[in-house]
Formats: C-alpha cells, sequence, structure tokens
C-alpha cells in the first residue's frame, strides 16, 4: 500500500481515480478508517458491502484491478506489487488518455 500511495499523490487526480476496496465486514469500517489514518494513506477508501470479490473473481489479498475509462479490466494483479515505477504510471497515464 506504500507504493500505491506514492503513486496517488504523483497522478492527475482529474484523470485518474483510486479506489482501495477493503474486504473486511462493513462493521469494521471505523476500525480500516482507522488503519488508513494511522498508516498516512490519503487515497479514498471503501469497505466491500456485497459480494464483489466472488463477481470479480478475488482469489487473495491483495488483487489489484486497472479499469479503463470504457470500464473494462484492463489490468489484474494478485500479490503484492510495487506500483510506484515510471512502466506503471506511463501504462495508467497512457489508459486515462495522458500521452
Amino acid at each position: 500500500m506504500p507504493s500505491i500511495q506514492k503513486l496517488y499523490e504523483g497522478v492527475d487526480k482529474e484523470k485518474i481515480s483510486f479506489v482501495i476496496l477493503s474486504l473486511d465486514d462493513e462493521r469494521l469500517s471505523k476500525k480500516v478508517k482507522s488503519f488508513v489514518e494511522r498508516s498516512g494513506f490519503t487515497f479514498p477508501t471503501y469497505t466491500n458491502t456485497g459480494h464483489l470479490t466472488e463477481q470479480l473473481q478475488v482469489p487473495s489479498i491483495p488483487t489489484t484491478f486497472v479499469i479503463d475509462q470504457e470500464g473494462y479490466i484492463a489490468l489484474k494483479e494478485v500479490g503484492m506489487r510495487n506500483y510506484n515505477t515510471p512502466k506503471f504510471k506511463k501504462f495508467i497515464e497512457q489508459l486515462a488518455g495522458n500521452n
């Protein structure tokens, strides 16, 4: 998550949106919010209230999805990754129309 935070800080938020979804039970939303604040993360974080993990076929956490402007999944990565790289930033900027 620290690499996602650094990436989040360096992109044009008018063109690229981040949605961090906690798979914790909705009743734990205060605990999730507290963790995010304590960690210094500023990206938007939400709590799952349905069966999204089944719909998206999330085999384990973390699973990262990049969704293009038309709403299609452009990338699905299972497991931890460093997303704060020039290559990944270029990839998402191209999807957003920032060449």
